[in-house]
C-alpha cells in the first residue's frame, strides 16, 4: 500500500483529499504547516507528497527545496497559485507535477499514479546510496544528510532531540572467535532489536560503521530518552549475546 503525505492547511480540503485517497487504497497522513510537513517528510517513509504552496511557517516551495537536498520522494503541488511564473517556480524547486485549484479529482488521481510509478524507480536508486546493505538501516551518508535537515527544522520550533551513540562491545573478539558470517547475523539482530525497542516513535536509525549505531529521536523529552535507552539495552541484552550494547546519550536542543 502506497503512503501519501497530504500537506494542506485548509481543514475541509484536507479531509476531502484524505477521503478520496483512502478510497483509492492509499495510506494517508496530513500536515497543516511547513515545519511539520518537513519533519514528517524526513522521518516517515512516504511514496508521495501532495502539497499546497501557501502554508504556515514554511511555504511549500521552501519545504520542497529542503526535501530535494536529500530525498527523491515524488512531490505534487496542489495550489491556488496558477500563474505561469508560479508553475515555473514550482518545477524549478523540484516538483514532479503541478496541479492548480480548483482541480478535477480524476485528473489528480491519474497524476498521482504516474508519479508513484516514477517514484518507485527513484526510490530504488536512493536506497542503494543511503542504506546499509546488511541491516537495512541508514548508512553514515544517509544519516548525515537526513540529520542536517531534521536539525534545521527543529531549531525553528525549539523541540528537543535525543541522539544515542551505540557501540557493541568486544565485537572484534566475537568476529575472530565465531567468524564474520556469525558477526553479520549478530549485527542484523541488534538492528532489529533496536528498531523494535523504539517502534512507534519518531526515530532515525543508522549503522554508522562496523558495530557502531546511532538512534535519533524527535520530539523526545529527557526522561523519554532515558527510558528509550534503557529499553534498547534490555532488548539487546535479551539476545543473550557475548557482546553487549553500551549507550551513552547526548541530548541536543
Amino acid at each position: 500500500m502506497s503512503r501519501i503525505l497530504v500537506v494542506e492547511d485548509e481543514t475541509a480540503l484536507a479531509r476531502l483529499l484524505v477521503l478520496e485517497l483512502t478510497h483509492e487504497g492509499y495510506e494517508v497522513e496530513t500536515a497543516a504547516d511547513g515545519v511539520t510537513a518537513l519533519q514528517m517528510a524526513l522521518v516517515g517513509q512516504w511514496d508521495l507528497i501532495l502539497m499546497d504552496i501557501m502554508i504556515p511557517h514554511l511555504t511549500g516551495i521552501q519545504v520542497l527545496k529542503e526535501i530535494r537536498k536529500n530525498l527523491f520522494t515524488p512531490v505534487i503541488f496542489l495550489s491556488a497559485k496558477n500563474t505561469e511564473q508560479d508553475i515555473i517556480e514550482g518545477f524549478d524547486a523540484g516538483a514532479d507535477d503541478y496541479l492548480t485549484k480548483p482541480f478535477n479529482a480524476g485528473e489528480l488521481l491519474a497524476r498521482i499514479r504516474v508519479s508513484l510509478r516514477r517514484g518507485e524507480r527513484q526510490k530504488k536508486l536512493q536506497e542503494l546510496s543511503f542504506r546499509d546493505s546488511l541491516t537495512g538501516l541508514l548508512n553514515r551518508r544517509g544519516f548525515g544528510e537526513t540529520a542536517k535537515l531534521i536539525f534545521a527544522a527543529n531549531r525553528q520550533i525549539q523541540r528537543t532531540l535525543a541522539l544515542m551513540m551505540i557501540d557493541v562491545d568486544n565485537f572484534k573478539n566475537y568476529n575472530d572467535t565465531y567468524g564474520h558470517p556469525a558477526g553479520d547475523s549478530i549485527l542484523q539482530s541488534v538492528a532489529e532489536q533496536m528498531a523494535a525497542a523504539v517502534s512507534g516513535q519518531k526515530t532515525i536509525l543508522c549503522r554508522f560503521g562496523g558495530e557502531e549505531f546511532i538512534v535519533l529521536l524527535s520530539d523526545c523529552t529527557v526522561p523519554a530518552a532515558r527510558a528509550a535507552a534503557g529499553k534498547i539495552c534490555a532488548s539487546v541484552e535479551s539476545l543473550a549475546l557475548k557482546s553487549r550494547a553500551v549507550l551513552p546519550i547526548l541530548l541536543l536542543r
